[in-house]
């Protein structure tokens, strides 16, 4: 009896500190890397956890990820929880499905046990959707989800559709670190959670759930420190101050502190991920612990798998793919053939290698246009941005339909040369891509080793590559 009287009371505990009427899983922790920093990650969440936290951030990222978490908590509950997340050509798209569940007890009549047994859970699964724009001097992320929750009490089951909304805006200020100033180090984030009518039980009764409204702002001085501080409020007269620290000593292992600060109650978390990649993959373990003074410690553990190398020429449908280096004997252009570098795209984890490659595009175009070869015509890359900005292409986007059917309305342009960096039998690649803008056509791939000390060598090597496939595909 006094077991069932427990598990009856723990939606409603949990519901309390939550600030909600129903519904438990809704006040739960998700995921190991978020709770580790107390969830204030509103304004900075840029990946798979961006489906937990905000939906916004998805709009920032650009790989397959697929998350498995597992969270023990009190009296024998567990939640089990599974997502997924895919750029598409607009945006980026999450799934989850997450599952609370409390250990099934005897029900009781009157005097005594009736031999049956009471179930008591709650399940929820969501479809998310971010996308990300440039705006003034930043760039500015938007995202929606639509959640859908199954609670279980007993006899008595309910069933909700809540929405939730999300806006991030990162800019660069007052960046201490010299050798990442590019990269916007300070934001801002606005999450609406819970939108709707609330939760409807078998008996025709509605049940309150109280929308949740985030704010957050986030400020990473240097490349090997972020913090971020939260506040979220209900409509009812709670509220919730968190913080959260995370430290990027080394790529494969990453330290992680945070603290939340309520009315009732205020708790300590910890926890840290061990990263390993190979290949085109990057696969993390998360371990996180809070500390509850009323209800004892929780453990969270998460395994996520990415696919790192997501982000090149599977963007754009093209009718004939080259799988091997090589070039499209079958395809022939005039002497002086219009080219443009549209982008380079970094796909390994590497903050140094991240730094060069944004420069990469830009170096290369313009030694391109000084190489003075008779076989083509190097296009101005500030002209083919300026046409993307037009139409409201981001970085992300270059390499699409769309992106490529601009260009071929807008100048006069037969090649667009795109690449990307990639882990190819154990080494470290940068691939090199010729596709033709109205056709869509891969007409030539190359790969270049990234072991080059000198930084404009690996630009001369692509180069004169280059030069012998032009004139491969220029032959009459």
């Amino acid at each position: 009896m006094i077991r069932l009287i427990i598990l009856l009371l723990i939606p409603l505990n949990l519901i309390a500190s939550a600030g909600n009427n129903s519904l438990s899983v809704l006040a739960m922790d998700f995921d190991p890397t978020t709770a580790a920093q107390g969830n204030a990650m509103i304004a900075s969440v840029n990946d798979i956890n961006s489906i937990f936290i905000n939906p916004a951030g998805l709009g920032f990222l650009k790989w397959q990820g697929l998350k498995i978490t597992y969270s023990s908590l009190w009296f024998d509950m567990s939640f089990n929880n599974a997502c997924i997340a895919f750029p598409i050509f607009y945006g980026t798209v999450g799934l989850n499905l997450g599952y609370l569940h409390a250990e099934s007890v005897d029900e009781l009549d009157k005097w005594s046990r009736t031999g049956k047994k009471l179930d008591f859970y709650d399940m929820i699964a969501s479809l998310n959707y971010g996308n990300e724009i440039d705006f003034y001097r930043g760039i500015l992320s938007f995202g929606a989800g639509l959640k859908f929750v199954h609670e279980q009490l007993g006899h008595t089951s309910g069933k909700a559709f809540l929405v939730d909304l999300g806006a991030q805006y990162r800019f660069n200020l007052f960046n201490l670190d010299l050798m990442n100033r590019k990269e916007p180090n300070f934001g801002a984030g606005l999450v609406i959670k819970n939108l709707g009518q609330g939760i409807k039980y078998d008996d025709d009764v509605w049940q309150f759930v109280p929308t949740v409204l985030g704010l957050g702002i986030f400020y990473r001085p240097l490349r090997y420190y972020r913090i971020e501080i939260d506040l979220e409020s209900h409509r009812e007269a709670s509220y919730r101050l968190k913080i959260g620290n995370e430290f990027y000593f080394t790529r494969y292992f990453i330290p992680r502190l945070g603290y939340i600060i309520e009315e009732k109650a205020s708790g300590l978390s910890f926890g840290a991920g061990l990263f390993y990649f190979f290949n085109k993959y990057r696969l993390s373990f998360d371990y996180t612990q809070r500390l509850d003074p009323d209800l004892g410690n929780h453990h969270f553990l998460g395994l996520t798998l990415y696919k790192t190398g997501a982000m090149g020429s599977g963007m754009i449908d093209k009718k004939i793919l080259l799988r091997k280096e090589g070039v499209d004997r079958r395809k022939s252009y005039p002497k002086g053939l219009k080219i443009g570098v549209i982008n380079i795209v970094n796909t390994i984890i590497d903050e140094t290698l991240e730094e060069y490659m944004k420069l990469f595009p830009t170096l290369l175009n313009n030694f391109l246009k000084d190489s003075e070869d008779k076989n083509m015509t190097v296009v101005d890359r500030d002209r083919i941005l300026g046409i993307f900005k037009s139409a409201n292409i981001t970085p992300s986007q270059y390499n699409t339909q769309r992106s490529l059917k601009a260009l071929s309305e807008w100048i006069d342009i037969d090649l667009v040369l795109y690449g990307y960096t990639l882990v190819l039998n154990g080494e470290r690649q940068l691939k090199i891509e010729l596709i033709d803008v109205k056709t869509l056509e891969i007409v030539s791939i190359d790969f270049f080793p990234l072991t080059y000390e000198d930084e404009l060598e690996l630009i001369e090597k692509v180069i004169d590559k280059l030069k012998i496939r032009i004139g491969q595909l220029t032959e009459q």
